[in-house]
């Protein structure tokens, strides 16, 4: 190193930190890949996904809502209350196929499998109550 010249040992200075600044970048590059492709999965997944659970849940609290008011009502009002009923229904359901073509993991499918077979029991008691309410 006493050997070189004073502009020797800058261009080997600065070629070291390039170097280094190279090395670090490329390690910076490499470890961010994984980080680029959770925020696709969550932009293209989970907030589409959430999206539309958030809107099913909404129109199942909105359904049960005018379940209420269904039991309450007068004859002439309960056909009204029915219609929305049906109409929310057919949102719901739309809601939920959207929901089941997102699905790729085979854990979230099972879940999913467990949620509709509970929900066409609650469907079942839900229509009861209509019935009921009718009578």
């Amino acid at each position: 190193m006493k050997s070189l010249t004073i502009g020797q040992r800058i261009i080997v200075g600065f070629s070291l930190l390039t170097l280094i600044g190279a090395i670090q970048g490329i390690i910076s590059y490499r470890l961010l890949l994984p980080v680029k492709e959770r925020a696709r999965f969550v932009k293209e997944d989970a907030l589409p996904s959430a999206q539309r659970v958030a809107q099913i849940n909404t129109l199942a609290q909105l359904n049960t809502a005018l379940i209420h008011a269904h039991v309450l009502a007068g004859a002439d009002e309960k056909a009204e209350f029915e219609k929305a009923i049906s109409s929310n229904g057919a949102l719901i359901q739309e809601g939920l196929t959207a929901y089941e073509k997102n699905l790729t993991d085979d854990t979230a499918r099972q879940l999913f499998d467990d949620f509709l077979k509970t929900r066409g029991e609650y469907r079942a008691a839900y229509d009861a109550g209509l019935v009921l309410s009718n009578a």
